[in-house]
């Protein structure tokens, strides 16, 4: 995958099909209010790994170990899960297996274990809940917060950093104040030509990029024009001589451009052109599902003015321009 082709170390892993997941997803996941019963999924393997080749946290977990700071993954670990202070709190000097580790969990926050799992044959371990816990909001004392006073404290403190660092002009500190605050974004007015926006949405044939490497979700989402083609709207296509079919660039200001296809539609707005999930594997050593559509990705900017200073996340805005291949 696209990862593997930048490492210079690649170790084995097992596949979800090879492996125990006592814990597969976050438990906030699977702890949402309403009547239906509380549930926790456990994945277990439907086949042997091969030999030699185990689950990533186990890999992880060795390395700690031999790296001399497994005593600081255990105590994290038990801060994390809340693990302290309970008869399955980790000894931070002895190395347990992933599914151990996980095992504590189950049995501290469910009172049930691995081998219950085993024993009963199931995926599933579900609890009935009582109306405060199917309904929390009426029974929850407290207040919200919305009035975030420290950062007015250490504002002062925050812009002398930033200047002693020179870094002014692409770290901007308007942003931290008490009240949320809006402010536009660098895209949000059209520049030099670039006059669309490029914004990306999910189909429900493919999840992340993981299932291009599936030939029948493939084959399934090009019985749809808008999943690999790029949608346009009438207008905008005809202001740019750009027909139903038609091979396109994608560039977008910061100099980066994709190929695709164009699909005139009156189903986008008219500053928009849109692609659709990753748009396909760029790895070169995919078998399938390698550029079947635009990739939304290669056209962000990596630059700190483009980051929000809050959060650290990239600006989800690019402004784009459509011309002819």
């Amino acid at each position: 995958n696209e990862s593997a082709e930048l490492a210079d170390v690649v170790l084995p892993n097992s596949h979800w099909t090879e492996r125990y997941d006592p814990i597969a997803n976050p438990p906030f996941k699977f702890e949402a209010v309403g009547d239906h019963e509380w549930y926790w999924f456990f994945r277990r393997p439907m086949i042997d790994p091969p030999p030699g080749v185990q689950h990533w946290c186990d890999t992880m977990i060795e390395l700690a170990d031999r790296a001399g700071f497994l005593p600081d993954v255990n105590m994290l670990y038990n801060i994390l899960n809340e693990l302290n202070d309970s008869p399955q709190q980790l000894e931070l000097d002895k190395r347990y297996s992933y599914v151990e580790m996980c095992d504590a969990v189950l049995q501290n926050r469910y009172g049930v274990s691995v081998d219950w799992y085993e024993k009963n044959q199931t995926q599933v371990f579900t609890e009935p809940k009582d109306i405060e816990e199917a309904f929390p909001g009426p029974f929850v004392p407290g207040r919200y917060h919305v009035y975030f006073e420290y950062w007015k404290r250490v504002k002062p403190d925050l812009d002398k950093v930033v200047a002693d660092l020179g870094i002014q002009d692409v770290w901007d500190t308007d942003g931290y104040t008490p009240l949320l605050t809006w402010k536009p974004c660098p895209a949000f007015e059209p520049k030099n030509g670039y006059d669309l926006f490029a914004i990306n949405y999910k189909v429900a044939c493919h999840t992340f990029s993981h299932s291009y490497t599936n030939p029948l979700e493939l084959e399934i989402g090009h019985t749809y024009p808008w999943i690999y083609r790029v949608p346009i709207h009438t207008s905008t296509a005809a202001k740019h001589g750009i027909k139903d079919g038609d091979k396109i660039w994608i560039e977008s200001e910061f100099g980066y451009r994709v190929e695709g296809t164009a699909h005139i539609t009156e189903g986008i707005h008219p500053e928009c052109v849109g692609t659709s999930g990753f748009g396909g594997r760029l790895t070169r050593g995919a078998k399938t599902g390698r550029k079947v559509s635009p990739n939304w990705n290669t056209l962000v900017g990596q630059r700190l003015d483009l980051m929000d200073k809050m959060n650290s996340s990239l600006d989800g805005c690019v402004r784009v321009k459509i011309y002819k291949a």
